[in-house]
């Protein structure tokens, strides 16, 4: 970065170390069908920051997934004692320009290790107005 007055660029070093031994990964492919779409958790990951789910929605062959679409699915996770993690954000692709919807939703991270987890699935419905 250019700092006026200083012929020697500023810089700021910081080191950045990958840390991943206490993440958890589960990959169960649970799928579920609604009305010929498919609905697949591919995988949760548990991390000290954040607990992620990543689905993969696939409408029928003949079908393409656009903005127009009125296919809006939420998550709400729950812990083993009934205790739900707050939403933090997500992010939507459509990797084949197609059919299929890949999702990441990230959630607040779990404070212990829960012995089972619930995610429900739901269909926001928007009205016009």
């Amino acid at each position: 970065m250019p700092v006026s007055g200083i012929k020697q660029p500023f810089k700021i070093e910081i080191p950045v170390e990958k840390n991943t031994k206490n993440n958890l990964v589960f990959t169960p492919s649970l799928k579920r069908e609604y009305k010929n779409i498919d609905y697949t958790l591919e995988k949760v990951e548990l991390t000290p920051i954040t607990t992620s789910i990543t689905t993969r929605i696939k409408l029928p062959a003949n079908s393409k997934i656009s903005s127009s679409l009125p296919l809006f699915l939420s998550y709400e996770i729950y812990d083993d004692k009934g205790k739900q993690l707050n939403f933090i954000s997500n992010n939507g692709w459509s990797a084949t320009d197609g059919n299929v919807l890949i999702n990441d939703s990230r959630f607040e991270p779990f404070l212990s290790l829960p012995k089972e987890i619930t995610i429900k699935v739901y269909k926001s419905i928007l009205k016009k107005g």
